[in-house]
């Protein structure tokens, strides 16, 4: 039996975790986006849970959409990868654990989640560009928020990776430090929202994350269109099957 790609578990009262396992894929989404989608249905559905954290493994968090999603989409077997709306959906608090290197998709996960924490030693960035097509998973309209205009606009058109100790000025992110100390400081966060009403914590969260949504939508219809345009080209079908997650680091 295929061992579960993705987990979530309760590990102290209130606080429950999501763990991306696919070490073997350097947890790149394929089969992950299907487990995602009924772990969130859990967390919607259970009124116990106020706060989720998200990790990933040791070398990697996420090195976004696999080989086989993004011929499937320039194939168009598939519309888009709709982890962000997944993640925008769960209705407490989403605090991610970025402790490892995180590429294209997998970092853009982090603009879904209400608290963002990275190591200030890792690797992070969004390599779209570097096989020639335009960004998805809402980074078109959500990553100046995250990252003020001018950092936004350097890493969608560069594709170039940054250390998280050169993201720590960013608006949205929360904490930047050495990877080591991520957990338990995210740990401490999660401790303090747990300590709260739980009815209270789902309608503030409501009311935060509604304009993100928004943003999000409006950068999907966007993105699916330039999508149609940019992976159906012979030169980024054939940047695809060069890729290596390894080389962008």
């Amino acid at each position: 039996m295929k061992s579960q790609q993705v987990t979530l578990k309760e590990i102290e009262l209130g606080i429950y975790l999501i763990e991306m396992k696919n070490t073997s894929e350097h947890n790149s989404f394929n089969e992950q986006v299907s487990e995602l989608s009924e772990i969130v249905k859990q967390i919607q559905t259970n009124t116990l849970i106020k706060v989720v954290l998200i990790r990933g493994n040791q070398e990697y968090f996420s090195s976004g959409a696999s080989i086989e999603l993004l011929k499937q989409l320039a194939d168009k077997k598939t519309n888009d990868v709709h982890l962000p709306r997944l993640i925008l959906s769960i209705p407490v608090p989403v605090i991610v654990c970025m402790e490892e290197n995180a590429l294209g998709g997998g970092f853009a996960l982090a603009l879904s989640c209400d608290f963002i924490f990275l190591a200030k030693e890792k690797r992070y960035g969004f390599t779209f560009m570097n096989f020639g097509f335009t960004p998805g998973m809402g980074l078109v309209k959500l990553s100046q928020d995250c990252f003020g205009l001018s950092q936004a606009n350097e890493l969608l058109f560069t594709g170039k990776t940054i250390k998280g100790a050169g993201l720590a000025h960013c608006p949205g992110i929360t904490r930047v430090l050495p990877a080591h100390e991520i957990y338990e400081e995210a740990l401490g966060m999660a401790r303090d929202i747990a300590k709260k009403p739980h009815y209270s914590l789902r309608m503030l969260k409501t009311a935060l994350v509604t304009p993100k949504r928004e943003k999000y939508e409006a950068s999907f219809t966007l993105e699916k269109s330039m999508h149609e345009s940019c992976l159906t080209e012979p030169a980024v079908q054939e940047s695809l099957k060069r890729w290596n997650a390894a080389d962008e680091y």
